[in-house]
């Protein structure tokens, strides 16, 4: 694949990770449900959520980790693109957690949208 391929990824992992992160500590800081189209489902409003404190004291560990994993991945990432310092496993291997990481959070967004809307 050209690299200028895989260098668009990485931006959209770095971009996507500073989002979660923005969200979080809106989140943490407001304490209330916003719009925003990480943690509501699709055609819901803040409003409709059952139980808003809960959902978020639930969701927000989760989206901090989702943040975190996603925006080292992305600045990880870009760095090998620059310097090529990892070798193909270590780039597997950072791809797996990311990815498995997308998975957790998808799987516990999954169960929050049950429970609370």
């Amino acid at each position: 694949m050209d690299d200028s391929f895989l260098l668009i990824f990485d931006y959209i992992s770095l971009a996507c990770g500073v989002y979660c992160l923005y969200v979080y500590m809106k989140l943490r800081l407001t304490k209330h449900l916003f719009k925003n189209s990480i943690l509501l489902p699709s055609g819901k409003e803040p409003k409709d959520c059952l139980d808003e404190e809960a959902f978020v004291a639930y969701m927000r560990p989760k989206l901090l980790v989702l943040g975190i994993v996603t925006f080292l991945f992305g600045v990880l990432c870009l760095v090998d693109e620059k310097f090529n310092i990892y070798n193909l496993l270590v780039n597997e291997i950072l791809t797996g957690i990311s990815f498995l990481t997308v998975v957790w959070f998808g799987v516990c967004s999954s169960k929050a949208n049950k429970r609370y809307w």
